[in-house]
C-alpha cells in the first residue's frame, strides 16, 4: 500500500490529467466548431461572389473549382462536362501541389469514364436510399477501400486514385449538364453533413448559371448570325446601288444622245427635211421618251427593292404642282378628245411640307394611266384634305386626299387584287399594252413610304377611281413665290466649257450652244476641265459628274478654291438617278444640276437663271377654286 500522502498525490496527478482531456477535448470541440462556423463563412462569400459578377462561362468555372477546393480543403475539385454516352471531358479543374493535371491527359481513356463511373454510384445510392428518382443526386465517399460494393471496384480507380470523393450532378434546366467532382487522394476523409448541402446548394447555383451563360451564348450567336446576315443584305444592297448607279449612267448616256440630237433636228432642220423625214424624227423622240420612262420605272422600282428610296420632306405650293400637272397633260388629253379636269375643295391647303417629287409621279402614273385608258368622256382628278388630332411632334397635320376618276373601261374584279403587282398588265382588248407594268407599283410603294395609303374602285365598263390617302403638314404661312418673266432666248453671248468623258454628249451640248452664238470649248475629263479654266476662265461650265482620271466634284472644288471672284457658274450634269447625289454636287461648289437626257429648253432656263439674272415679281401663285 502506498503512505496516504503519496496516494493523495497520485489521485492529484490523475485528477490533473482528467481535467486537462476534458479540457483538450473542449479545446478540439471549440475548435472544430470555429472551423465549420468559418468554413460556413467561407461558403456563403464564395457562393456571394462567384455569380455576382456577369463573366463568361470559362472564367467562372475556373473560379469555382478554385474555390470550392480552398473552402472545402481537398486534394482536387474539376468540373466535368458529359456528352450523350456519359463519356466526357474535364473542362476546369484545381489541384493541389505535386498531383498530376487531369486537363492535360485528355487521351486516357480510364479518365474519360469517369462518367460512367460515377453514374453507377449515384443510380445505385438512388435505388438504395430513395428509389428511382428523375434527377441524381450528390454522392459522397469517406473511405473507397472500406467499399464493400463491387459497382465502386472499376479500374479507373487505379488512375484516379480516389481514397475520398464527392460527385454533384450539375443540371442546365432538365438536362444533366455535367459532374462537379471533389477528390481526395492522400488519405480517407469524413464528408460533413454540411459540406454535402453546401456543395449541393453550389451545384444548383452553378447548374442556373450554365443555363443563362448558354443561353447568352446562344442569343449572342444569333445576333451575331443576324448581323453577319444584315452585313451581307447591306453588301449586297451596295452592289445594286452601284450596279443601278452604273446603268443609270450608261442606259441615259445613250438615251441623252437619242432625244438630244432628234431636237436638234426637230428645230434647225425642219425646214430643210421632207415630210417623212420629220416623221421619222418625231417617231425617234417619242421613242427615245417611251423609252426614258421605262427606264426611270425599272430603276426607281430597283431602288425601292434595294431600300435606297428615302424620302425628302419639304415646303412646297401645292397647288402650283397641280397647275403644272394639268398643263403638262392636257394636251395629251386633248389629242385624244377627252376632257381633264381638277377640282378642289375651297379648303384645301395651298402649301404643304411633303415629298413634293414622289407626290408628282405618284399623280403623273395615275393620272397618265388614267387619260391612257380613257377614250370617251374625260379623267377628273379631285383633291381635298382633312384635318387631324394635333400631336407634341407634328404641327398642323392633315390627311391629303386625291382621287383620280376616269370614264374609261374599268377593271375586272378578278384583276383587282393583283393589279400593283410588279409588270402587271391589265389583259383587256380595248387596253394599249405598253410600258413595264411597274408605275401602279411603284405609285403604291411611293405612298407607303409617305406613311399613305393607295386604293381603287373600279367595275368592268364603268370606269375607275385611284384614291390617295397620305398625311402631311399644312404650312400656314405662305411664302413668296419668284416669277420669272417669260421664256426668252438669252441675247448675251457667254463663253462655255463642255465636259464629258462623252465624245457624243461633247457634240451635242456645242451644236446646241453653238448654233446660238456661245464660245465653246471641251475638256474629256475633270483634270483638263481645271486646266481649260485656268487658261481661259469661262463664263459657265457644264460639269459631268462622272469622268476619268478627275471626276466632276474634285474638278469643281478645285475651279470654286481658284475662282476667288466668282465669276465661273458650274452647273452639273449627271446621267444618274439617284436624288441623294444632288447634295453631294451642290456641296462641291455647283450651283445647279440637269440630270440627263436634258431638253434644250431646261438648259435655256439654267442660263437664264444663273447668268442672264432676269428681273422677277413677287406675287403668290393662287388657282381658282372648284365651284
Amino acid at each position: 500500500m502506498l503512505p496516504i500522502g503519496e496516494s493523495s498525490n497520485w489521485a492529484g496527478v490523475i485528477a490533473g490529467l482528467l481535467v486537462g482531456l476534458w479540457v483538450c477535448r473542449c479545446c478540439w470541440q471549440l475548435s472544430a466548431q470555429m472551423r465549420t462556423v468559418r468554413q460556413q463563412l467561407d461558403w456563403e462569400v464564395m457562393l456571394n461572389q462567384l455569380f455576382a459578377s456577369a463573366l463568361e462561362t470559362e472564367p467562372v468555372l475556373h473560379r469555382v473549382v478554385e474555390q470550392v477546393r480552398q473552402v472545402v480543403r481537398c486534394d482536387r475539385t474539376t468540373i466535368y462536362r458529359l456528352d450523350n454516352s456519359w463519356h466526357g471531358t474535364f473542362i476546369a479543374e484545381s489541384v493541389a501541389d505535386g498531383l498530376p493535371s487531369w486537363l492535360c491527359e485528355p487521351s486516357s481513356t480510364a479518365l474519360q469514364r469517369l462518367g460512367i463511373w460515377h453514374k453507377g454510384q449515384m443510380l445505385y445510392s438512388e435505388a438504395f436510399d430513395h428509389g428511382p428518382q428523375t434527377e441524381l443526386s450528390t454522392v459522397c465517399v469517406n473511405d473507397v477501400a472500406a467499399q464493400t460494393n463491387p459497382r465502386y471496384y472499376q479500374p479507373v480507380l487505379s488512375v484516379a486514385k480516389a481514397t475520398a470523393y464527392c460527385a454533384i450532378p450539375l443540371y442546365q434546366g432538365s438536362q444533366l449538364w455535367g459532374l462537379l467532382l471533389c477528390y481526395q487522394h492522400q488519405r480517407p476523409r469524413h464528408w460533413r453533413r454540411l459540406e454535402q448541402e453546401r456543395l449541393e446548394q453550389l451545384g444548383q447555383q452553378l447548374g442556373r448559371f450554365i443555363q443563362r451563360s448558354t443561353l447568352a451564348q446562344q442569343q449572342q450567336q444569333q445576333l451575331q448570325t443576324l448581323q453577319a446576315d444584315k452585313d451581307a443584305a447591306l453588301s449586297a444592297n451596295q452592289s445594286k446601288s452601284d450596279f443601278l448607279a452604273y446603268m443609270s449612267h450608261e442606259l441615259r448616256t445613250p438615251l441623252n444622245a437619242i432625244l438630244g440630237f432628234a431636237q436638234v433636228l426637230q428645230r434647225e432642220a425642219v425646214e430643210h427635211l421632207p415630210t417623212d423625214q420629220r416623221q421619222s424624227v418625231d417617231i425617234i423622240e417619242r421613242s427615245g421618251e417611251h423609252l426614258l420612262r421605262l427606264v426611270n420605272d425599272i430603276l426607281d422600282m430597283s431602288k425601292i427593292e434595294a431600300g435606297q428610296m428615302v424620302l425628302n420632306e419639304q415646303k412646297f405650293d401645292l397647288h402650283q404642282l397641280l397647275t403644272t400637272l394639268e398643263d403638262m397633260l392636257r394636251l395629251r388629253a386633248e389629242g385624244k378628245g377627252i376632257d381633264l379636269t381638277f377640282k378642289y375643295q375651297a379648303d384645301t391647303p395651298q402649301f404643304i411640307h411633303a415629298d413634293e417629287q414622289k407626290l408628282r409621279q405618284i399623280l403623273l402614273n395615275l393620272l397618265g394611266n388614267a387619260i391612257k385608258f380613257t377614250q370617251v368622256g374625260g379623267v377628273t382628278c379631285r383633291v381635298w384634305a382633312e384635318s387631324l388630332e394635333a400631336d407634341s411632334q407634328t404641327e398642323n397635320p392633315i390627311q391629303l386626299f386625291i382621287a383620280v376618276e376616269d370614264t374609261g373601261p374599268g377593271i375586272d374584279s378578278e384583276e383587282l387584287d393583283s393589279l400593283f403587282e410588279a409588270f402587271h398588265q391589265v389583259r383587256e382588248a380595248g387596253r394599249q399594252q405598253e410600258g413595264t407594268g411597274l408605275g401602279l407599283t411603284i405609285s403604291r410603294r411611293f405612298v407607303q413610304l409617305m406613311g399613305g395609303k393607295l386604293g381603287v374602285i373600279s367595275e368592268q365598263g364603268s370606269g375607275s377611281t385611284f384614291t390617295v390617302r397620305i398625311p402631311c403638314q399644312w404650312v400656314q404661312a405662305q411664302p413668296q413665290v419668284a416669277v420669272e418673266t417669260p421664256a426668252t432666248l438669252p441675247t448675251q453671248r457667254y463663253r462655255m466649257l463642255v465636259t464629258d468623258d462623252d465624245a457624243t454628249s461633247r457634240l451635242l451640248l456645242t451644236k446646241l450652244f453653238g448654233a446660238m452664238g456661245h464660245e465653246i470649248k471641251q475638256a474629256k475629263n475633270g483634270r483638263e476641265a481645271v486646266e481649260v479654266w485656268q487658261r481661259w476662265k469661262p463664263d459657265l461650265v457644264w460639269m459631268d459628274i462622272r469622268m476619268p482620271l478627275m471626276d466632276g466634284c474634285e474638278a469643281t472644288q478645285r475651279i470654286k478654291a481658284a475662282d476667288t471672284a466668282n465669276q465661273t457658274v458650274v452647273i452639273a450634269l449627271t446621267a444618274s438617278a439617284f436624288e441623294e447625289q444632288r447634295q453631294m454636287m451642290l456641296a462641291s461648289g455647283c450651283v445647279d444640276f440637269v440630270r440627263k437626257p436634258f431638253k434644250r429648253e431646261e438648259l435655256l432656263s439654267k442660263i437664264r437663271q444663273h447668268l442672264a439674272e432676269p428681273k422677277k415679281t413677287q406675287r403668290p401663285l393662287s388657282l381658282p377654286q372648284a365651284s
